[in-house]
C-alpha cells in the first residue's frame, strides 16, 4: 500500500521545504513524517525574516514540486493536493514555493487552485521562480528582460493572483549580465 510521505529537506532558498512523493507506509521516514506533522498540529511554527526588505515566512515552507510535476513520478490527484497545501497552512507553514517550470505549468495553476478555493492567499507567502523553461522539447535558460517580464505575467495569470510575495531566478541565464536581469525588478512592481 502506497501512502503520501512528507520529508524535511533543507533548501537554499529557504530554510526548510516540505517536498512530497509516495512510499510504503512501512517507511521509518513515513512513520517519522507522520508522527512529526502530528506533532506539528499543534504548534507554532517558528517565523524568521527573509531578506533585507521585511519578507517573513515560517521556518518551514511547502516545496510543491512534486505534487504536479513528474520528476517524482506521476502527478498526484489535485484535490488530494490541495488538501496536504490547506493542511500545511492550517499547521502553521506560510511559504508555499512553486516554479514556472514545474509541469510545465500546472504546479502554479494548481497552487492558483488552492489558494483561491481555501481562501488561503491571506495566510501565505507564494514563492515562484523564472529563468528555465521548455522550448522545442529541450531545456533552455534564460534572464533578458523581455523573457522576465513575461515569464512574470504569464505566472500571475496561472496562479491566478495580482502579486507574488518572491520571484526569484531558478537558473542564471550566463550569457545575460545579472544587472539586466535584476534592473527589471528596480524598474517595475510586479
Amino acid at each position: 500500500m502506497l501512502t503520501l510521505e512528507i520529508s524535511l529537506v533543507r533548501a537554499l532558498a529557504h530554510p526548510f521545504s516540505i517536498y512530497c512523493g509516495f512510499v510504503s507506509t512501512a517507511s521509518p521516514l513515513c512513520q517519522l513524517t507522520i508522527e512529526f506533522l502530528r506533532t506539528r498540529e499543534m504548534a507554532t511554527l517558528k517565523r524568521i525574516k527573509l531578506g533585507s526588505q521585511g519578507l517573513e515566512v515560517s521556518a518551514q515552507g511547502l516545496g510543491c514540486m512534486g505534487m504536479s510535476f513528474g520528476a517524482y513520478g506521476p502527478p498526484k490527484p489535485e484535490s488530494d493536493m490541495i488538501a496536504l497545501i490547506n493542511h500545511a497552512v492550517n499547521t502553521g507553514v506560510t511559504l508555499l514555493d512553486t516554479s514556472d517550470v514545474y509541469g510545465p505549468h500546472t504546479n502554479e495553476i494548481l497552487l492558483g487552485k488552492a489558494l483561491k478555493a481555501g481562501g488561503l492567499r491571506q495566510r501565505v507567502e507564494l514563492a515562484t521562480k523564472f529563468g528555465a523553461s521548455f522550448k522545442d522539447g529541450s531545456f533552455e535558460i534564460r534572464g533578458d528582460p523581455d523573457y522576465v517580464r513575461a515569464a512574470c505575467e504569464a505566472s500571475l495569470k496561472r496562479l491566478q493572483l495580482e502579486s507574488i510575495d518572491l520571484y526569484y531566478q531558478h537558473r542564471i541565464d550566463t550569457s545575460v549580465p545579472i544587472e539586466a536581469t535584476v534592473f527589471l525588478f528596480n524598474c517595475f512592481y510586479f
